[in-house]
């Protein structure tokens, strides 16, 4: 992984209270951020803070987490119409084989 870049002068971070051009390049939170804002679509490729970065990462991890409930639940449904077909299936096998089994 390359180096972190040393951030703009002029801004003041909150944990260590200097410019972040003195701190940030050292800081373990400074972090490289790549991808798409989840509400705006944007590409993003960005150092920063992992404490800036936050709101936006729990907007993606809620996203996310809509998204995999909606295909589990659709999954759910598909398996409980063919749970229901088979059940189905199995009711009526006593009779097809009585049927089958007699010649009627």
């Amino acid at each position: 992984m390359s180096k972190p870049p040393i951030a703009d002068k002029g801004t003041i971070c909150p944990l260590h209270k200097q410019d972040v051009s003195k701190v940030c390049h050292k800081c373990p939170w400074y972090i490289l951020v790549r991808g798409k804002h989840p509400q705006s679509e944007e590409h993003i490729d960005q150092w920063g803070c992992a404490v800036q970065f936050l709101p936006m990462l729990l907007i993606e991890g809620a996203q996310q987490s809509r998204q995999t409930g909606a295909a589990v639940e659709s999954f759910r449904n598909v398996f409980a119409g063919a749970g229901n077909n088979l059940l189905a299936a199995i009711a009526n096998a006593p009779r097809q084989l009585k049927m089958d089994g007699n010649g009627n």
